[in-house]
């Protein structure tokens, strides 16, 4: 009857599916003993009701101490006392011939002791509890808020000795078993046990730091679940035998002794935690006694836990938990530690035991080798490899540090023949691996899974939950990957068949070649709702698709409403005359199911072409979408891209070649204001002679063909972009008919809004354009505004506006801005009369602008001007380094005074601008001697007959700085004398005068070869200098090192910068205004000088940690973004300087006396 009703109890209050759980509590064992206890009358508590009135009375922190051996009739319950019983080695136990277990609706009596509510009872003295066999449990723990500690003696019970409902228990001594066992199996299960639900939520809780036990394991109590470990941390369990019953025995480590205890485990793994703290004396690992349960030791400095016990061999994954102490007490001390299992065996480096403790952060980590595949037959194993918290945290996934893996090796794998794979969430890698004996071996600094294999895997597929897997070839890659999975490439791999994607997919080329059939598409992507991305995730650049194809059909095809996307690597045809890398297929092309237009998107990456077009559509398939914002399309010998279909073609970024770059005879073209997508056309206009169907190869960057038979006209708008052309027609607008030109049809007209073009498109622009600007350098150099005042806003020196409203030459003004710096070229705008235009702001290296001056009157800058007739504004400067420059704001600077000429001047003129001046405004003296005279004298003098200074800028040019009030100038002039023919001198330039701001540049420039003169007596200060001449001076600064020829196509070998360019490109001191075209003999502009003496400062090595905020420069944000660092760094140095206070004029030509000076402060102060 008693076990019947036992077990309806057990039934009804225990789980046995627990989770293993750890716990750490402070240690508090203490050394109380009945020698320690004084009470009034020890004798006195002798009977139940003696014992039961004494628990009731007693006072908080009051010591209950038994008179003698007790027998009680009924559960002693101890409700909400904090106290402590004191056995004083005496026995309590049940009355003969009574029953303790009473569990019914009114009792819950199951023990001889019972603590309840907010009780905090600790039992001491070393005493005895003895429950009868077949009756109730020693002691149980009811509520929540329940606690009770055991110090010593002896608990005996009936399955269990103590048992807690609710609240705590913590054992720090004593003995305990039971009579009544749980079943033959398991004997011994429940001697200490939890309420299952109430320790899974927290509510109940054990606690072990000493004490033995009768067949029961404290660090594996399986009621809760196998491997629930009740053990304190810093203990260990050793085990003995006393009448075939093993005694488990549980013991505080002191520090230097560490201990491994075996965690069994019911999936087949093998288990075992190591505790203890490690010093430098720790010389052994203590563990069990059982035969052939996990054990340690230390050897040199490394921990050794052996995790083979005689049943393992069978086992797929063997663990171990390192406590958090003691993994922090080896990784400071310096110690290794090695885990040993017939699964494999991990080598953990100190380093590595440094990263694993700190990522733990205080927890305990689980070092764990899983075997995932046993196909041992096919010489190939998966392996994985974590360390874990409690929580799942991996605290090993990048450390500096390593682990060395040994596993045993698959069937067939050998030396010659072993491949390592890491398969992480990203895709596999390949690690290096060698065989020792029987065994792989291999280091890795961090933990996933890994494959050992004896075949080379080609290619990994990684879904997108991170799984991993490989395979040897891709067309079976892409028909196992699962959606969205991302498959990647190992090694370089040939497509035999062609190959149909229809799911969306990633592929990365990974720096490795798919090379596709000579004579079919390679892949063809459809299917409505499929998305495909190709890219190269190595960062080489070399990851790429080729194929040979030689007929007019496309490498990758997209069809069916799918999309596909490029955004890094290429997509390569090589065929002499066929072969389009991506051909997008529309409505009718007949594949899939749903019929419809494909979409292709390009964010980088290249499609290169040999015979054919690079990117391309079909006439009879509608409905496609191409979107174009980066990377590269080229073709060698046809269009970059061909557009005969109905559909929406996007441009906004990106650089497209082709002998006809991009040609469209139907659908939408859109290149949008903010586009930055460079077309450049190389070939020539092969219109004559062409017939049938294809393109028109006309040698336009951008062709606009109205075509016959190819449906509606095209919808075009260009508003940004560069537009380059070699056959001078940037953009070309026709309409085609019968193989030649449609003189009758109706081109497409007035789609031209915006962009930079290499000649004028003047005639397709729309009606709200009417100025034309033409810079004086550049590829691309004209562009279109609204009217000439906001194109004068754009214009630099030297640039050239044109007023396209003008049709009447004869009502034209030719106005010209002088701005008189013996540097800048003139701007000059062809304009109506009657346009007003407003006065730009010009800057100048070392003065102030003042006014523009037009020889009566001046005009600040900023004022609108309207023209009648042809003028010149001539700029007039302050020196900044003019004495009188900082009266400029005196009453007395707001006050005009005349500049007068004598007029008693013989055998030539002078003329002077202004005529009227302020007070420190510049004053340029014009000469112009007869023929055969020269300057002989010149004199300026003030209104008292002072002698003014004057600066000589060139031989027919002077000025001087105005004073307060009027001035006269004089001049004279002589025979010129006929003087012998002198040697030419380095250094004797005639336009370099020694007081020069620049003159010290020029000299240093000469002394060390790194610049010479323009002709053998000019330098030329104020002109330009080119991309090419800057790259060719760092070259001859290297010493003109070997090397081979650059990618670009206008730094052709012969060229005397051909080898400075390669030589730059090589060591990415330039990159090209785009990747084939270097622009060498484009004037070099101040960020372009910047960056490049940047890249050339990274490649000798060079501090290029300093930086300035150049916000204070109204136009910093003209600098491009290549260029920021740049001119930072270069600002930061006193490389470049502000033009003027507040501007630094980034896209400003760099003058010659500018790139003198700028290299020397570099050699002097950065090259030291």
């Amino acid at each position: 009857m008693k076990k019947r009703l036992l077990s309806a109890l057990l039934a009804l209050c225990m789980v046995l599916t627990m989770v293993p759980a750890a716990f750490a509590v402070e240690d508090t064992m203490n050394d109380m003993g009945t020698d320690t206890i004084t009470t009034a009358d020890d004798n006195s508590i002798t009977t139940a009701d003696a014992l039961k009135a004494a628990i009731d009375s007693a006072s908080p922190e009051e010591i209950v101490t038994l008179g003698g051996d007790i027998e009680i009739g009924e559960t002693l319950i101890i409700d909400n006392k904090t106290i402590t019983l004191n056995l004083n080695s005496h026995t309590i136990k049940p009355s003969d011939n009574v029953e303790i277990w009473k569990n019914t609706e009114e009792k819950k009596q199951w023990s001889l002791i019972s603590i309840r509510g907010s009780s905090n009872v600790t039992i001491i003295g070393g005493g005895t509890l003895q429950a009868k066999k077949d009756d109730s449990y020693a002691i149980d723990v009811f509520d929540e808020d329940s606690k009770c500690t055991i110090e010593n003696g002896t608990f005996v019970g009936n399955v269990h000795a103590v048992y807690v409902l609710k609240g705590s228990l913590v054992v720090n001594g004593g003995t305990f078993s039971v009579q009544q066992k749980y079943n033959d199996t398991f004997p011994y299960e429940y001697v200490l046990n939890c309420y299952d639900a109430h320790y899974k939520n927290g509510t109940a809780s054990i606690i072990v730091n000493g004490g033995s036990f009768a067949g029961f394991n404290p660090r594996d109590c399986r009621a809760e679940g196998a491997g629930t470990n009740f053990c304190a941390l810093g203990r260990k369990v050793t085990k003995s035998t006393d009448n075939d019953v093993t005694i488990y025995t549980v013991e505080k480590l002191n520090d230097g002794q560490m201990v491994v205890n075996p965690v069994p485990s019911e999936d087949g793994s093998v288990s075992a935690s190591l505790e203890g703290i490690y010093t430098n004396s720790t010389s052994s690992v203590e563990g069990s006694t059982g035969a052939g349960e996990p054990s340690g030791s230390v050897d040199n400095g490394t921990v050794s836990v052996n995790l083979t016990p005689e049943n393992s061999a069978s086992a797929t994954s063997a663990s171990l938990n390192v406590a958090a102490d003691t993994a922090k007490s080896m990784a400071d001390n310096g110690a290794a530690l090695k885990v040993e299992s017939k699964v494999g065996t991990l080598t953990v480096s100190n380093d590595a035991l440094k990263t694993i403790s700190s990522n733990a952060k205080g927890e305990a980590v689980t070092l764990s080798i899983a075997k995932a595949d046993t196909a041992e037959a096919t010489g190939t194993a998966t392996y994985k490899l974590t360390a874990q918290t409690a929580n799942g945290t991996d605290v090993f996934t990048e450390s500096t540090g390593t682990i060395e893996v040994s596993v045993p090796a698959p069937s067939g794998v050998t030396q010659d023949n072993v491949h390592v794979y890491y398969l992480g969430p990203n895709g596999a890698e390949k690690v290096n691996a060698t065989v020792d004996g029987s065994n792989v071996i291999w280091k890795v600094n961090h933990f996933s899974t890994y494959l050992v294999t004896d075949t080379e895997q080609d290619i990994s597929v990684t879904d997108k939950e991170g799984n991993t897997e490989t395979y040897t070839d891709l067309t079976t890659a892409i028909d196992k990957a699962e959606k969205d999975s991302t498959i990647t490439l190992l090694n370089d791999v040939t497509l035999t068949p062609s190959t149909n994607v229809t799911k969306s997919i990633i592929l990365d080329l990974n720096g490795y070649t798919v090379t596709g059939p000579a004579n079919a598409y390679s892949l063809r992507i459809y299917g409505s709702g499929v998305s495909v991305t190709i890219k190269d995730g190595s960062g080489t650049g070399k990851g790429k698709i080729t194929s040979g194809r030689d007929d007019n059909g496309g490498i990758v095809q997209v069809a069916d409403a799918a999309a596909l996307t490029l955004e890094s690597g290429t997509i390569e045809a090589t065929g002499a005359n066929g072969g389009c890398p991506v051909l997008v297929m529309g409505k009718g092309a007949g594949i899939g199911i749903d019929n419809k237009g494909a979409t292709f998107n390009m964010t980088g990456g290249t499609l290169k072409a040999n015979g054919y077009f690079a990117l391309a559509g079909n006439g009879t398939w509608d409905e496609t979408t191409i979107n174009i914002s980066g990377g590269t399309i080229t073709s060698a010998k046809s269009a970059g891209i061909y557009h005969p279909q109905e559909g929406t073609l996007t441009l906004t970024g990106g650089t497209i070649s082709g002998t006809t770059a991009v040609q469209i005879c139907a659908g939408t073209l859109n290149i949008p204001s903010n586009s930055t997508v460079t077309i450049t056309a190389t070939g020539e206009d092969k219109r004559e002679g062409k017939t049938g169907d294809g393109l028109i190869d006309d040698g336009s960057a951008v062709s606009v063909v109205s075509r016959a038979g190819y449906g509606d006209a095209p919808t075009v708008t260009i508003a940004g972009g560069t537009f380059v052309s070699e056959n001078e027609t940037p953009v070309l607008s026709y309409a085609w008919k019968n193989d030649d030109v449609d003189k009758d049809g109706t081109r497409v007209e007035d789609f031209v809004s915006g962009g930079s073009f290499s000649d004028s498109v003047s005639e397709y622009v729309n009606g709200t354009l009417r100025a034309e600007l033409v810079k004086s350098s550049g590829y691309a150099p004209y562009s279109y505004y609204q009217d000439v005042a906001t194109a004068l806003k754009a214009a630099q020196p030297g640039d050239t506006i044109n007023d396209l409203a003008v049709s009447d030459e004869t009502n034209t003004c030719t106005v010209t801005l002088d701005y008189n710096d013996n540097s800048s070229e003139d701007t000059v705008l062809t304009v109506a009369k009657d346009t007003s235009i407003t006065l730009p702001s010009p800057n100048r290296f070392g003065y102030t602008f003042r006014h523009w001056s037009d020889g009566s009157e001046t005009y600040s800058a900023g004022m609108t001007v309207t023209i009648n007739d042809d003028i010149t504004f001539t700029a007039v400067w302050r020196s900044n380094s003019s004495s009188s420059s900082s009266s400029g704001g005196s009453s007395s600077s707001s006050n005009r005074y005349t500049v007068s000429v004598d007029s008693g001047i013989d055998n030539g003129s002078i003329s002077v601008s202004p005529s009227r001046a302020e007070r420190g405004d510049t004053v340029t003296i014009t000469i112009d001697p007869d023929e055969g005279y020269e300057l002989d004298s010149l004199t300026v003098r003030d209104s008292r007959g002072n002698r003014i200074d004057v600066e000589r800028q060139s031989d027919t040019r002077y000025t001087f700085e105005m004073p307060s009030g009027r001035v006269t100038v004089d001049a004279s002039f002589t025979e010129v004398a006929e003087t012998p023919e002198t040697p030419d001198q380095i250094g004797s330039f005639t336009d370099v005068d020694t007081d020069d701001w620049f003159a010290d540049a020029v000299q240093y420039m000469l002394d060390n070869g790194m610049m010479n003169g323009v002709t053998d007596t000019t330098f030329g200060p104020g002109t330009t200098t080119t991309r090419g001449m800057i790259v060719t001076i760092l070259y001859r600064l290297e010493g003109e090192p070997d090397t081979t020829a650059s990618s670009f196509t206008d730094a052709a070998s012969g060229m005397y910068y051909a080898d400075a360019v390669a030589w730059a490109q090589a060591n990415s001191i330039v990159t090209g205004i785009t990747e084939t075209i270097f622009a060498p003999d484009q004037a070099i502009t101040r960020e372009q000088m910047a960056a490049i003496l940047y890249r050339y400062a990274q490649y000798k090595g060079y501090d290029v940690t300093a930086s300035n905020d150049l916000s204070s420069y109204t136009d910093a944000s003209r600098i491009s973004a290549y260029a920021t660092a740049a001119m930072q760094w270069a600002n930061a140095e006193g490389l470049i300087t502000g033009n003027t206070s507040t501007t630094i004029n980034p896209t400003g030509n760099a003058t010659r006396a500018e790139v003198a000076t700028i290299l020397m402060r570099f050699c002097e102060d950065i090259a030291k």
